[in-house]
This record gives structure tokens, sequence and C-alpha cells, in this order.
């Protein structure tokens, strides 16, 4: 009884300021704290490596800015659902997405 009033009252002072905390940023901001320049750059890293070591790829590149528009697909990807993977590049109306067709290429391997 008394020790859940205690972790009630403790756990409504972690949300408190926690809430404080987030008013003070925009989402942009709390998304970045997440996805710092560091990890799109371990990103980055990592990608080449795998392209190198697994599929012996020594001339693919990429960037830290097209890990970024990476990014932003998976999670575009991640609600607006097509058929195929394939979908989000096609030229039909109601299945191509422009975002996904002209941010990145369909082919790159």
């Amino acid at each position: 009884p008394r020790t859940n009033a205690l972790k009630e009252q403790a756990v409504t002072i972690a949300k408190n300021n926690v809430w404080h905390i987030l008013s003070q940023h925009t989402p942009v901001e709390l998304f970045e704290e997440f996805f710092s320049p560091e990890v799109y750059d371990i990103m980055t890293e990592e990608t080449v490596r795998y392209s190198t070591d697994a599929r012996s790829d020594h001339e693919f590149q990429t960037s830290a800015e097209e890990m970024k528009v990476f990014l932003g697909i998976l999670i575009l990807t991640g609600y607006h659902r097509v058929p195929s993977e394939t979908d989000y590049w096609s030229d039909a109306d109601d299945l191509a997405v422009p975002i996904v067709k002209n941010a990145i290429s369909g082919s790159r391997n």
C-alpha cells in the first residue's frame, strides 16, 4: 500500500520531468537526438563495409545524405503499403509513390 503510493508518486514525477524536457524540443530535434550525424556516418560505413565484404562490390559508394533518404523511405514504407516493393517505383498512377520514385532509384544495387 505505502510502497505502491511511493512508486506511483515517483512515476508521476518522472513523467512530468520527461514531458517538461520533451516540451522544450521540436519533433525534428528529438528525432535528431536518436539519428545524429554520427549515426548516419556509422550507417554509411557499415553499408559500404557490407557491400564490400558480403557482396564483393568494392566500387559501391553511398553517403550520409543517401542514408537519410533511405531511412526516410523505410519509415514511409512502414505505413504506406503497396502490393509489391517494386510498386513504389511503378508507372501506374494507382501504385506509384512519387516521393520514393523521385528520391532514390529502384534498381540501386
